[in-house]
């Protein structure tokens, strides 16, 4: 009985460790289910936060690099702007497309450089571009045409009247910029400082931009056969950017800026081999033609008489009249006149390049990258070069520095004997009281040059006093202090101080006069006066007098005097390029048609044409402007042949090419040598 005591003892003993042990596997088993469904819902917890701090971090990317982007998308959107007032159309998707580029990459290469270096950097590209957006701004409101590189060889003739026409901006202009700083600011706040430095980001970056250049060259076609609208081909403009207003509108703000910079100082491919070859065979061609100028009733009019050219700087159709010019109003009701003449802006040192023009025969180059100034090593069949070879003395005369737009060399280089400056004769203890333009014929020194000259002579006076700002200033002070004393108005308006400046001029011109008279030199001395380009003044007061709206902003006055002689209207239309051919066959010379661009205006060959350097051109009839048409007033009722715009659109492109082909190769060199 114990025995079997014992034993069901054991056995229940063991039952209930075997029911134990089974529940305890049962809880076990149990438990690491739970534990793995746990560790489920913690992982997709845990990837759930990563999920949104991803996503938040990815917010907080987008919109801080957006906000960085900001200031640069306002630059090419105001600058975007301003080129609907452009006379072009073309798609803009691809501006669009160039800017994004380029502001992402700004944006990128910012956030790749470590602390303060990254901030720095964004700041310094900002700056870099705010100037060139406040410079493109405000040069196109004053010249219609946006800021290039090349122009700022000549900021130092018009660095001391900069500040009277930033003053006389548009307010919206100072509101814009005052927007985009204050994004500015506000991206720098919220930049944040990267720790360490992405050198290999920031090169696979560079890489991209560097690939996507190569890549967009041909995207508006590759360069094919030349027609004779290429100057309105986006594919040339882009290549070419020799049209700063329609280079900008095709490819956006900060890819003209990247193509005019390489253009201007990196522009290693200039004379390239095949090109240059097919260059030199068109100017071959070109000069084949040998012709003679012909004589026409006009040719020897004024044979050995004395010739003065007098520059009349900003003398504005509007302001020659018998109130505010009467010298310069009687000699011209004397002249031959030519009434439907067209000066050359080219947006800045259009002063200078008249001067080129009238002594050269030839335009600044349109599709180089060098200034006019920049050839005076070159061969011209020259005003002073045929001058001198008749036996003349050769002088010019002006206020400023013989450095400025190198006119030291230049004059030398065209064949004048000397290059007079007053500011350079010392009698002056305020320079600004020789920018008086009867300082040009008061001054001592100036008066024996100019009248106490032996045998024949030509003279070169360029003016100066109608010169901007319009305002009482340093320049203006001494005019306006001639009319009111010393109670100068506090206000006086733009318009009336221009009238003013003109008077100054004009009465230059009476004291030259008189001179001559003094010294009997005025029944021989014949006057060529024309104005070097419209007046810089604020284009709502231009607007109340001539058309602004197009390249007819450009009509000048230009007449030719003699003493004794009756009056006559030319009504052909002419450009400053017609004035050294026209003055070459009144003095009875006989030249080379082809080396000069322009033609003799009495020439009955000549039909009359006036063109500019965005292609457009006027004849008289109608002003032609990329593809568009304007009647003009004086032109008849009958409609004007598509055969004839063709050729006369395909004659102003060889006018271009002829023009800055032969400067760039100095061909005159070779022509007039064979002579």
């Amino acid at each position: 009985m114990k025995i079997m005591n014992i034993a069901e003892n054991i056995f229940y003993i063991e039952k209930k460790s075997f029911l134990f042990k089974k529940k305890r596997f049962k809880y076990k088993k149990l438990s690491k289910k739970r534990r793995r469904k746990f560790s489920m819902i913690n992982y997709i917890i845990i990837f759930i936060k990563k999920i949104i701090q991803i996503i938040e971090f990815l917010i907080k990317t987008i919109i801080e690099y957006m906000i960085l982007g900001v200031p640069f998308f306002l630059m090419d959107y105001f600058i975007r702007k301003e080129t609907k007032k452009i006379q072009f159309t073309v798609t803009e998707k691809y501006s669009y497309m160039f800017s994004s580029i380029y502001i992402t990459f700004f944006i990128l290469s910012s956030k790749t450089l470590k602390g303060n270096i990254g901030k720095i950097y964004y700041s310094g590209l900002f700056i870099f571009f705010f100037l060139l957006f406040l410079t493109n701004i405000i040069f196109f409101s004053f010249t219609s045409n946006f800021f290039y590189f090349k122009v700022l060889k000549y900021a130092r003739e018009g660095r001391g009247f900069m500040m009277g026409v930033i003053l006389s901006m548009k307010i919206e202009i100072w509101v814009n910029a005052l927007l985009i700083i204050f994004s500015f600011v506000l991206a720098l706040f919220i930049f944040r400082k990267t720790k360490t430095n992405n050198f290999l980001i920031l090169i696979c970056i560079f890489i991209i931009l560097i690939f996507s250049q190569n890549y967009t060259k041909n995207i508006f076609g590759p360069i094919g056969k030349k027609n004779w609208d290429d100057f309105n081909n986006p594919k040339n403009i882009f290549k070419e950017c020799s049209n700063p207003n329609k280079c900008l509108k095709i490819v956006g703000f900060y890819k003209y800026i990247q193509i005019d910079f390489f253009k201007t100082y990196l522009n290693f491919n200039i004379f390239r081999k095949k090109e240059e070859k097919e260059q030199l065979e068109y100017l071959k061609n070109i000069y084949k033609d040998v012709r003679i100028h012909p004589e026409n009733e006009y040719t020897g009019r004024f044979k050995d008489k004395n010739f003065i050219f007098v520059q009349l700087e900003g003398m504005d159709i509007w302001l020659l009249n018998e109130n505010n010019t009467p010298t310069l109003h009687s000699l011209k009701n004397n002249s031959f006149v030519f009434s439907d003449h067209y000066s050359y802006l080219i947006s800045a040192g259009s002063t200078f390049n008249s001067e080129f023009c009238v002594n050269t025969g030839f335009y600044t180059p349109f599709t180089l990258s060098g200034n006019s100034y920049d050839f005076y090593k070159n061969s011209f069949n020259s005003l002073p070069k045929v001058f001198k070879e008749l036996g003349y003395t050769l002088k010019s005369f002006h206020f400023n520095e013989a450095d400025i737009y190198s006119r030291d060399i230049n004059y030398l280089g065209w064949g004048y004997d000397k290059f007079l400056s007053l500011i350079k004769t010392n009698t002056y203890k305020d320079d600004s009281l020789a920018g008086l333009d009867t300082e040009l014929i008061n001054n001592k020194i100036f008066y024996d040059e100019i009248f106490n000259t032996k045998g024949k002579f030509l003279y070169y006076f360029i003016t100066f006093s109608i010169h901007l700002p319009f305002s009482n200033n340093y320049h203006t002070h001494h005019i306006l202090k001639k009319k009111y004393g010393n109670n100068i108005p506090r206000y006086i308006k733009k318009e009336e101080i221009a009238m003013i400046l003109a008077g100054e001029t004009d009465e230059m011109v009476k004291l030259l006069l008189e001179g001559l008279k003094k010294h009997n030199l005025y029944d021989d001395t014949v006057l060529v006066l024309f104005a070097d380009h419209s007046t810089n003044i604020d284009r709502r007061i231009l607007n109340r007098h001539k058309i602004t709206t197009d390249n007819r902003i450009n009509h000048t006055p230009f007449f030719i005097w003699s003493a004794n002689m009756k009056g006559e209207i030319i009504n052909k239309t002419s450009c400053q390029l017609d004035i050294l051919p026209t003055v070459l066959n009144l003095i009875g010379y006989r030249f080379q048609e082809k080396s000069l661009i322009g033609r003799d205006i009495f020439d009955k060959n000549n039909l009359g044409l006036a063109f500019f350097d965005d292609y457009s051109w006027i004849d008289g009839k109608i002003l032609y402007n990329n593809g568009k048409r304007v009647k003009l007033q004086n032109s008849s009722n009958n409609e004007i042949d598509e055969k004839y715009i063709l050729n006369k659109t395909q004659e102003v492109r060889e006018r271009f090419k002829q023009n800055d082909l032969t400067l760039k190769f100095d061909y005159l060199k070779y022509i007039l040598n064979k002579k």
